[in-house]
Protein backbone atom coordinates (compact mmCIF):
# COMPACT_ATOMS: atom_id res chain seq x y z
CA UNK A 1 0.00 0.00 0.00
CA UNK A 2 1.13 3.56 -1.08
CA UNK A 3 -0.12 6.78 -1.83
CA UNK A 4 -0.28 9.33 -4.69
CA UNK A 5 -1.25 11.87 -5.15
CA UNK A 6 -0.63 15.18 -7.70
CA UNK A 7 -2.19 18.09 -9.29
CA UNK A 8 -1.87 19.22 -13.00
CA UNK A 9 -3.33 22.11 -14.61
CA UNK A 10 -2.75 25.94 -14.66
CA UNK A 11 -0.01 27.13 -11.80
CA UNK A 12 -1.19 28.97 -8.43
CA UNK A 13 0.47 29.14 -4.84
CA UNK A 14 -3.20 27.72 -3.64
CA UNK A 15 -2.78 24.39 -5.83
CA UNK A 16 1.02 23.99 -4.83
CA UNK A 17 -0.54 24.22 -1.22
CA UNK A 18 -2.76 21.91 -1.96
CA UNK A 19 -0.30 19.38 -3.24
CA UNK A 20 1.78 19.53 -0.23
CA UNK A 21 -1.19 18.63 2.17
CA UNK A 22 -1.96 15.92 -0.50
CA UNK A 23 1.01 14.76 0.56
CA UNK A 24 0.64 15.05 3.71
CA UNK A 25 -2.61 13.11 3.64
CA UNK A 26 -0.82 10.15 1.72
CA UNK A 27 1.53 9.70 4.38
CA UNK A 28 -1.46 7.99 6.21
CA UNK A 29 -0.72 4.63 3.60
CA UNK A 30 3.21 4.71 3.41
CA UNK A 31 5.48 6.73 5.77
CA UNK A 32 9.15 4.47 4.16
CA UNK A 33 10.07 8.03 1.85
CA UNK A 34 8.63 10.39 0.17
CA UNK A 35 9.15 12.13 -3.14
CA UNK A 36 7.75 14.73 -5.70
CA UNK A 37 8.64 15.27 -9.06
CA UNK A 38 7.65 18.80 -10.43
CA UNK A 39 7.15 19.61 -14.06
CA UNK A 40 6.88 22.64 -16.13
CA UNK A 41 6.55 23.00 -19.50
CA UNK A 42 10.56 23.85 -19.52
CA UNK A 43 11.79 21.59 -17.08
CA UNK A 44 11.16 19.17 -14.52
CA UNK A 45 12.80 18.37 -11.09
CA UNK A 46 12.60 15.10 -8.92
CA UNK A 47 13.23 15.04 -4.65
CA UNK A 48 12.93 11.94 -2.54
CA UNK A 49 14.73 10.22 0.32
CA UNK A 50 13.09 7.93 3.22
CA UNK A 51 12.17 11.05 5.13
CA UNK A 52 8.53 12.09 6.08
CA UNK A 53 6.87 14.77 3.87
CA UNK A 54 6.98 17.40 6.20
CA UNK A 55 11.22 16.77 6.18
CA UNK A 56 11.34 16.62 2.76
CA UNK A 57 9.36 20.35 2.67
CA UNK A 58 12.26 21.87 4.47
CA UNK A 59 15.10 20.70 2.19
CA UNK A 60 16.64 23.22 -0.52
CA UNK A 61 16.11 20.62 -3.35
CA UNK A 62 12.50 20.56 -1.85
CA UNK A 63 12.47 24.48 -2.17
CA UNK A 64 13.85 25.09 -5.68
CA UNK A 65 11.53 22.61 -7.30
CA UNK A 66 8.39 24.26 -6.07
CA UNK A 67 10.05 27.63 -7.14
CA UNK A 68 10.52 26.56 -10.47
CA UNK A 69 6.66 25.93 -10.83
CA UNK A 70 5.80 29.31 -10.36
CA UNK A 71 2.87 31.32 -11.78
CA UNK A 72 5.16 32.17 -15.02
CA UNK A 73 4.98 28.64 -16.16
CA UNK A 74 2.46 27.61 -18.74
CA UNK A 75 1.42 25.15 -16.70
CA UNK A 76 2.49 22.99 -13.74
CA UNK A 77 1.94 19.28 -12.93
CA UNK A 78 3.30 18.25 -9.25
CA UNK A 79 3.36 14.36 -8.51
CA UNK A 80 3.65 12.88 -4.84
CA UNK A 81 5.01 9.28 -3.71
CA UNK A 82 4.24 7.90 -0.13
CA UNK A 83 6.12 4.61 -0.06
CA UNK A 84 5.23 1.26 1.92
CA UNK A 85 7.82 -0.89 1.19
CA UNK A 86 6.55 -4.23 0.01
CA UNK A 87 9.81 -5.38 -1.67
CA UNK A 88 12.97 -4.38 -1.98
CA UNK A 89 15.20 -1.97 0.20
CA UNK A 90 14.29 1.09 1.98
CA UNK A 91 16.82 3.90 0.50
CA UNK A 92 16.47 6.37 -1.50
CA UNK A 93 17.48 4.73 -5.13
CA UNK A 94 14.08 2.63 -4.21
CA UNK A 95 11.61 5.95 -3.71
CA UNK A 96 9.45 6.94 -6.27
CA UNK A 97 8.64 8.87 -8.54
CA UNK A 98 11.57 7.01 -11.20
CA UNK A 99 13.08 9.02 -14.31
CA UNK A 100 13.42 6.99 -17.28
CA UNK A 101 13.79 8.84 -20.44
CA UNK A 102 10.81 10.66 -21.48
CA UNK A 103 8.73 8.76 -18.55
CA UNK A 104 8.65 10.13 -14.96
CA UNK A 105 6.69 7.66 -12.97
CA UNK A 106 5.24 6.68 -9.60
CA UNK A 107 3.42 3.35 -8.67
CA UNK A 108 1.13 1.77 -6.29
CA UNK A 109 1.41 -2.03 -6.65
CA UNK A 110 4.13 -4.73 -6.57
CA UNK A 111 4.53 -6.96 -9.27
CA UNK A 112 4.38 -10.64 -8.59
CA UNK A 113 6.32 -11.60 -12.10
CA UNK A 114 8.55 -9.25 -14.20
CA UNK A 115 9.86 -12.17 -16.42
CA UNK A 116 8.42 -10.49 -19.90
CA UNK A 117 9.10 -6.45 -18.49
CA UNK A 118 12.32 -5.62 -20.60
CA UNK A 119 15.88 -5.91 -19.07
CA UNK A 120 14.03 -7.40 -16.00
CA UNK A 121 17.01 -8.45 -14.88
CA UNK A 122 18.83 -4.97 -14.95
CA UNK A 123 16.12 -3.65 -12.08
CA UNK A 124 15.51 -4.42 -8.24
CA UNK A 125 12.31 -2.41 -8.92
CA UNK A 126 9.55 -3.48 -9.96
CA UNK A 127 8.67 -0.06 -10.45
CA UNK A 128 11.35 1.62 -12.05
CA UNK A 129 11.39 -1.54 -14.36
CA UNK A 130 7.70 -0.25 -15.57
CA UNK A 131 8.96 3.07 -16.32
CA UNK A 132 12.13 1.60 -18.37
CA UNK A 133 9.83 -0.08 -20.37
CA UNK A 134 7.13 2.22 -20.98
CA UNK A 135 9.98 4.47 -22.24
CA UNK A 136 11.44 2.33 -24.84
CA UNK A 137 8.55 0.16 -25.28
CA UNK A 138 5.17 2.30 -24.71
CA UNK A 139 1.89 1.61 -22.33
CA UNK A 140 0.65 -0.81 -24.80
CA UNK A 141 3.12 -3.37 -25.17
CA UNK A 142 4.28 -3.16 -21.20
CA UNK A 143 0.96 -3.41 -19.68
CA UNK A 144 0.76 -7.00 -21.61
CA UNK A 145 3.80 -7.75 -18.95
CA UNK A 146 2.12 -6.34 -15.95
CA UNK A 147 1.75 -9.30 -13.68
CA UNK A 148 0.19 -7.77 -10.01
CA UNK A 149 -1.09 -5.04 -8.20
CA UNK A 150 -0.61 -1.81 -10.22
CA UNK A 151 -2.12 1.50 -10.02
CA UNK A 152 0.09 3.91 -12.67
CA UNK A 153 0.94 7.67 -13.10
CA UNK A 154 3.09 9.28 -15.26
CA UNK A 155 4.27 12.11 -17.10
CA UNK A 156 5.32 11.79 -21.03
CA UNK A 157 7.71 14.86 -21.72
CA UNK A 158 7.80 13.92 -25.45
CA UNK A 159 3.60 14.78 -25.41
CA UNK A 160 3.24 16.69 -22.22
CA UNK A 161 0.85 15.00 -20.91
CA UNK A 162 -0.46 13.34 -17.45
CA UNK A 163 -1.23 9.84 -18.40
CA UNK A 164 -3.13 7.11 -15.63
CA UNK A 165 -3.55 3.48 -15.51
CA UNK A 166 -4.61 0.47 -13.24
CA UNK A 167 -5.77 -2.80 -13.05
CA UNK A 168 -8.02 -2.14 -10.29
CA UNK A 169 -5.88 -4.32 -8.00
CA UNK A 170 -4.83 -0.69 -6.17
CA UNK A 171 -7.49 2.21 -5.50
CA UNK A 172 -6.78 5.70 -7.67
CA UNK A 173 -9.25 8.22 -7.16
CA UNK A 174 -9.44 11.96 -9.28
CA UNK A 175 -11.44 15.43 -9.69
CA UNK A 176 -11.47 18.58 -11.85
CA UNK A 177 -11.53 22.02 -10.49
CA UNK A 178 -15.00 23.68 -11.21
CA UNK A 179 -13.10 25.57 -14.37
CA UNK A 180 -12.00 22.16 -15.85
CA UNK A 181 -8.79 23.88 -15.44
CA UNK A 182 -6.58 21.62 -12.99
CA UNK A 183 -7.16 17.97 -11.96
CA UNK A 184 -6.41 16.88 -8.47
CA UNK A 185 -5.80 13.02 -7.46
CA UNK A 186 -5.33 10.59 -4.47
CA UNK A 187 -4.88 7.47 -3.69
CA UNK A 188 -8.34 7.44 -1.63
CA UNK A 189 -11.24 10.13 -2.28
CA UNK A 190 -11.70 11.86 0.74
CA UNK A 191 -7.72 13.13 0.67
CA UNK A 192 -8.96 14.93 -2.09
CA UNK A 193 -12.13 16.70 -0.72
CA UNK A 194 -10.49 17.72 2.68
CA UNK A 195 -7.13 18.98 1.16
CA UNK A 196 -9.18 21.35 -1.82
CA UNK A 197 -11.94 22.46 1.60
CA UNK A 198 -8.84 23.24 3.49
CA UNK A 199 -7.20 25.35 0.60
CA UNK A 200 -10.63 26.98 -0.60
CA UNK A 201 -10.81 25.25 -3.86
CA UNK A 202 -13.67 24.32 -5.39
CA UNK A 203 -14.07 21.30 -7.16
CA UNK A 204 -16.83 18.98 -9.01
CA UNK A 205 -19.02 17.51 -6.49
CA UNK A 206 -18.21 13.53 -8.00
CA UNK A 207 -14.97 12.35 -7.66
CA UNK A 208 -14.13 9.95 -10.28
CA UNK A 209 -11.51 6.72 -10.64
CA UNK A 210 -9.95 4.70 -13.16
CA UNK A 211 -11.50 1.93 -15.10
CA UNK A 212 -9.46 -1.11 -15.05
CA UNK A 213 -6.73 -1.77 -18.46
CA UNK A 214 -7.21 1.85 -19.64
CA UNK A 215 -4.72 4.24 -20.62
CA UNK A 216 -6.43 7.92 -19.69
CA UNK A 217 -3.91 10.57 -20.55
CA UNK A 218 -4.32 14.09 -19.93
CA UNK A 219 -3.66 17.40 -21.75
CA UNK A 220 -4.17 21.01 -21.41
CA UNK A 221 -4.88 22.96 -24.32
CA UNK A 222 -2.50 25.78 -24.80
CA UNK A 223 -5.66 28.72 -25.83
CA UNK A 224 -8.51 27.50 -23.32
CA UNK A 225 -6.41 26.33 -20.74
CA UNK A 226 -9.05 23.10 -20.11
CA UNK A 227 -7.84 20.19 -19.45
CA UNK A 228 -9.15 16.84 -22.03
CA UNK A 229 -8.16 13.19 -21.94
CA UNK A 230 -8.78 10.32 -24.47
CA UNK A 231 -9.23 6.83 -23.09
CA UNK A 232 -7.69 4.16 -24.18
CA UNK A 233 -7.82 0.08 -23.73
CA UNK A 234 -5.22 -1.90 -22.92
CA UNK A 235 -4.60 -5.61 -23.46
CA UNK A 236 -4.67 -7.46 -20.12
CA UNK A 237 -1.73 -9.40 -19.34
CA UNK A 238 -0.76 -12.76 -20.55
CA UNK A 239 -0.80 -14.62 -17.22
CA UNK A 240 1.73 -17.03 -17.09
CA UNK A 241 1.11 -20.57 -15.51
CA UNK A 242 3.16 -23.07 -13.88
CA UNK A 243 3.92 -26.55 -13.62
CA UNK A 244 6.13 -28.41 -11.38
CA UNK A 245 5.66 -31.29 -14.10
CA UNK A 246 8.35 -29.81 -16.46
CA UNK A 247 11.33 -27.38 -15.39
CA UNK A 248 10.40 -24.72 -17.52
CA UNK A 249 7.86 -22.48 -17.38
CA UNK A 250 5.12 -22.74 -19.74
CA UNK A 251 3.33 -19.70 -21.06
CA UNK A 252 -0.36 -20.49 -21.79
CA UNK A 253 -1.50 -17.06 -23.55
CA UNK A 254 -4.88 -16.60 -21.86
CA UNK A 255 -6.51 -13.54 -20.74
CA UNK A 256 -7.31 -14.57 -17.34
CA UNK A 257 -5.68 -14.63 -13.77
CA UNK A 258 -5.59 -17.00 -11.21
CA UNK A 259 -9.46 -17.50 -11.92
CA UNK A 260 -10.12 -18.01 -15.34
CA UNK A 261 -12.98 -15.51 -14.84
CA UNK A 262 -11.45 -12.65 -13.56
CA UNK A 263 -10.06 -10.55 -16.67
CA UNK A 264 -13.63 -11.86 -17.94
CA UNK A 265 -15.59 -9.56 -15.87
CA UNK A 266 -17.62 -8.13 -17.89
CA UNK A 267 -19.01 -11.58 -19.06
CA UNK A 268 -19.65 -12.68 -15.64
CA UNK A 269 -21.61 -9.86 -14.46
CA UNK A 270 -18.23 -7.00 -12.87
CA UNK A 271 -19.63 -3.42 -13.31
CA UNK A 272 -15.94 -2.25 -14.41
CA UNK A 273 -16.79 1.11 -13.81
CA UNK A 274 -17.06 0.28 -9.97
CA UNK A 275 -15.14 -2.69 -9.64
CA UNK A 276 -12.19 -2.13 -7.24
CA UNK A 277 -11.93 -6.07 -5.41
CA UNK A 278 -8.44 -6.81 -4.12
CA UNK A 279 -8.73 -10.47 -5.41
CA UNK A 280 -10.75 -12.64 -7.45
CA UNK A 281 -13.81 -14.34 -7.07
CA UNK A 282 -13.79 -16.44 -4.07
CA UNK A 283 -14.85 -19.86 -5.96
CA UNK A 284 -12.99 -23.19 -5.10
CA UNK A 285 -10.52 -23.57 -8.30
CA UNK A 286 -9.84 -27.26 -8.75
CA UNK A 287 -7.72 -26.98 -11.76
CA UNK A 288 -4.05 -27.60 -10.06
CA UNK A 289 -2.11 -26.05 -13.05
CA UNK A 290 -3.68 -22.89 -11.72
CA UNK A 291 -1.86 -22.78 -8.86
CA UNK A 292 1.86 -22.82 -7.53
CA UNK A 293 1.99 -26.01 -4.90
CA UNK A 294 5.43 -27.45 -3.42
CA UNK A 295 6.33 -30.17 -0.82
CA UNK A 296 9.29 -29.06 1.70
CA UNK A 297 12.02 -29.96 -0.08
CA UNK A 298 14.22 -28.25 2.59
CA UNK A 299 14.54 -31.67 5.12
CA UNK A 300 16.36 -33.33 2.04
CA UNK A 301 18.55 -30.76 0.95
CA UNK A 302 21.69 -29.02 3.01
CA UNK A 303 22.19 -25.02 3.24
CA UNK A 304 25.76 -25.89 1.04
CA UNK A 305 23.50 -27.89 -0.97
CA UNK A 306 20.61 -24.96 -1.68
CA UNK A 307 23.53 -22.32 -2.18
CA UNK A 308 24.41 -24.29 -5.55
CA UNK A 309 21.16 -25.17 -6.99
CA UNK A 310 18.88 -22.62 -6.00
CA UNK A 311 20.64 -18.91 -7.07
CA UNK A 312 17.71 -16.92 -7.85
CA UNK A 313 13.79 -16.17 -6.80
CA UNK A 314 11.61 -17.41 -9.91
CA UNK A 315 9.23 -14.47 -10.19
CA UNK A 316 11.76 -11.64 -8.97
CA UNK A 317 14.96 -12.38 -9.53
CA UNK A 318 16.52 -11.74 -6.62
CA UNK A 319 19.55 -13.59 -5.16
CA UNK A 320 18.92 -15.81 -2.58
CA UNK A 321 22.32 -16.67 -1.13
CA UNK A 322 22.14 -17.13 2.71
CA UNK A 323 18.61 -16.90 2.48
CA UNK A 324 18.05 -21.11 2.77
CA UNK A 325 15.92 -20.20 5.91
CA UNK A 326 13.52 -18.03 4.38
CA UNK A 327 13.05 -19.58 0.94
CA UNK A 328 10.17 -21.76 -0.53
CA UNK A 329 11.52 -24.41 -2.61
CA UNK A 330 9.12 -25.75 -5.13
CA UNK A 331 11.51 -28.52 -7.11
CA UNK A 332 14.77 -29.49 -7.57
CA UNK A 333 15.81 -25.87 -9.56
CA UNK A 334 13.23 -23.71 -8.98
CA UNK A 335 12.80 -21.36 -5.08
CA UNK A 336 10.60 -18.18 -4.42
CA UNK A 337 12.03 -15.80 -1.97
CA UNK A 338 9.54 -14.23 1.35
CA UNK A 339 9.10 -11.32 -0.42
CA UNK A 340 7.33 -12.89 -3.03
CA UNK A 341 5.44 -15.47 -1.09
CA UNK A 342 4.43 -12.66 1.02
CA UNK A 343 3.15 -10.85 -2.51
CA UNK A 344 1.62 -13.52 -4.15
CA UNK A 345 -0.75 -14.50 -0.95
CA UNK A 346 -1.51 -11.18 -0.77
CA UNK A 347 -2.86 -10.57 -4.22
CA UNK A 348 -4.97 -14.04 -3.90
CA UNK A 349 -2.24 -16.20 -5.47
CA UNK A 350 -1.59 -19.03 -3.31
CA UNK A 351 1.66 -20.53 -2.90
CA UNK A 352 3.13 -23.35 -1.40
Amino acid sequence: MCGIVGVFGLPSEKHKALFTDLIILGSLRGIDSTGIAAISRKRSQIVKDTILPYQLFSTPQFKAAMTKVSTKTEFMCLIGHNRLATKGRISKAFAHPFEKGHIILVHNGTLHDRFDLLDYTKFESDSENIAHSINIKGIEETWENVRGAATIIWWDNKSKTLNMASNGLRPMYFNYTDDDKNLIWASESWMIRAACIRNGINAKESVFFPKPDIHYSFKIDNKTKVISFTANKLSTPKIRYFSLNSRNINNKEKNNWFHKDFFNRDKVGFNPITYLGPSAPKEEETNDDLFITSNNLKTQISEDEFEVFYEKCMFCGSDLKGQFKDTLLLNDSKAVCLDCVSTANADGMRVG
